[in-house]
């Protein structure tokens, strides 16, 4: 039982982390862009550049036709016209399913009174680190 709660554990932890790494992309395409490795990737500019990446969701922009590129490319779709959106999808949907399995295991730590005051301090205090070390390991050392 106490191996489950450990793989739980590091499985949240581990979500939180890709939430941290996709912030990083986030935050490192939308304020260093033209520093970050993402500049070098020229034939594909249309895509990492937010600076006219964002129009990607759009039939022409640039013409004044602002509707839809493709069926919900402005809303539940819009994840796939451009890296931040991406990179923003998945920090939120990491950050869901980490919060749903977390449930999941104070749950059942509750259940069998196992969950207590000092072990839910101490999973915050690792949901944090593991937050920004996955946002610090790739804005700060990898990406630019």
């Amino acid at each position: 039982m106490q191996k489950i709660f450990i793989s739980q554990v590091v499985g949240i932890l581990l979500l939180i982390f890709i939430a941290g790494m996709a912030k990083g992309v986030s935050d490192t395409l939308q304020f260093h862009y033209s520093q970050s490795v993402f500049s070098t990737f020229k034939n594909h500019e249309q895509y990492w550049n937010p600076a006219i990446s964002w129009k990607n969701k759009y039939k022409d922009y640039d013409h004044n036709n602002t509707s839809e590129a493709f069926l919900f490319s402005r809303s539940l779709l819009v994840w796939l016209t451009d890296a931040w959106h991406l990179a923003q999808t998945i920090q939120t949907l990491a950050w869901a399913l980490a919060v749903i399995l977390a449930i999941r295991l104070g749950y059942k730590s509750s259940v069998e009174k196992k969950y207590t005051l000092t072990k839910l301090c101490y999973f915050f205090m690792f949901v944090y680190i593991a937050f920004y070390a996955g946002f610090v390991i790739l804005f700060d050392w990898v990406l630019i």
